[in-house]
């Protein structure tokens, strides 16, 4: 039987895997299938981001099936962790002189985001690395959100 890692969640899963397009070059499990690749593909959106982003605000508004909220909070967590893992290969100095070049470019307000919301997006990623142990990276999301709070 065929074993493989859903490349949208994170869990290990026997048997038929399925394509991950438009949203990702890789493979998924049936639920992920079901509640993101099939939804990217009848809509249109072909962000996982944005896909997740939109199941959040349903979740906020209880719109959101319960039995999609377990899934929701593991596919945020993996994909934190796998973005953490590959923000970890930049230097904390070269990730730092980005976020001052976006700063001092004004590009931070084309995110879209009010500061409470990049506040708490930056929090998420803090516990993330936490969980991980990049320590050094913690901190300086840490300082990050220090920054952004004055």
């Amino acid at each position: 039987m065929n074993k493989f890692t859903c490349d949208i969640c994170g869990d290990t899963s026997y048997g038929h895997s399925h394509n991950t397009q438009p949203l990702l070059n890789g493979q998924c499990c049936a639920l992920c299938n079901m509640i993101f690749v099939t939804a990217s593909r009848i809509t249109g959106v072909d962000s996982l981001d944005e896909q997740i982003e939109y199941m959040m605000k349903m979740k906020d508004e209880d719109e959101l099936p319960d039995m999609f909220l377990e899934v929701l909070d593991r596919v945020r967590d993996y994909q934190g962790k796998i973005f953490l893992e590959e923000t970890a290969k930049i230097s904390i100095e070269d990730l730092n002189a980005k976020l001052d070049e976006l700063e001092e470019e004004k590009e931070i307000e084309k995110l879209n985001m009010s500061k409470e919301e990049i506040i708490y997006n930056l929090k998420k990623a803090f516990d993330n690395a936490i969980k991980i142990e990049a320590y050094e990276a913690a901190a300086f999301i840490k300082k990050r959100i220090e920054s952004l709070k004055s």
